[in-house]
């Protein structure tokens, strides 16, 4: 649609331009032509009129850029390894060749009585990828059996940095006991933050 638009309009201009200009071969002197019957300017000399060169560079142009728009590669993956508490139920590893900048998506749950809550990720191998989270924000807490999607963004040089590496995630665990205050049926004890380990494990 864009390379239509340009063609119409560079279209329009010649004939715009010959309106207001002596259209008679006679009066079109280099380094104008007569091109469809209409005086336009040629400097190259090329036998085209300047302005629909222009609108061509600027299809080949658009044309290229779209192109370019499609070089996000979808790299087939397998979940990483978590502890027996928190699953990960889907993961995702996008890599833009372009930007050489990966995408991470993990769905991880809550496979015990309580709360978790996911406080960040780090990859040793790969320190800009690390991501401290913000409360209400990038995390919540999860009950049990409840997950949540989480996305991190990574600059890294070859999409193969990504698929196979650590990952720690530091984690928050609110422990569900009977109430301890009259009144209260049940309390969430905060644990101390703890560290889990992982792999990515994606493929080419």
């Amino acid at each position: 649609m864009k390379k239509i638009l340009i063609i119409l309009i560079a279209l329009f201009l010649i004939s715009g331009c010959a309106q207001e200009q002596i259209i008679e071969k006679e009066e079109c002197l280099p380094p104008r032509i007569i091109s469809d019957g209409e005086c336009c300017l040629d400097a190259d000399s090329s036998g085209v009129c300047d302005i629909v060169e222009e609108a061509l560079k600027r299809v080949e142009q658009i044309e290229e850029e779209e192109e370019a728009v499609i070089t996000e590669e979808k790299i087939p993956d397998e979940c990483i390894e978590m502890s027996s508490w928190v699953t990960c139920q889907d993961l995702e590893i996008m890599y833009d060749t372009i930007l050489q900048r990966g995408l991470i998506k993990i769905q991880l749950g809550n496979n015990r009585e309580g709360i978790l809550v996911i406080k960040s990720f780090k990859f040793p191998s790969l320190p800009e990828c690390n991501k401290e989270l913000n409360w209400n924000i990038d995390t919540t807490g999860l009950n049990i059996d409840e997950s949540a999607k989480y996305a991190i963004e990574c600059d890294a040089l070859e999409k193969k940095d990504l698929l196979d590496t650590e990952i720690q995630m530091g984690v928050n665990y609110y422990e569900k006991v009977k109430g301890l205050d009259p009144g209260l049926e049940t309390q969430y004890l905060p644990q101390v933050e703890q560290i889990i380990k992982g792999r990515i494990k994606g493929s080419t």
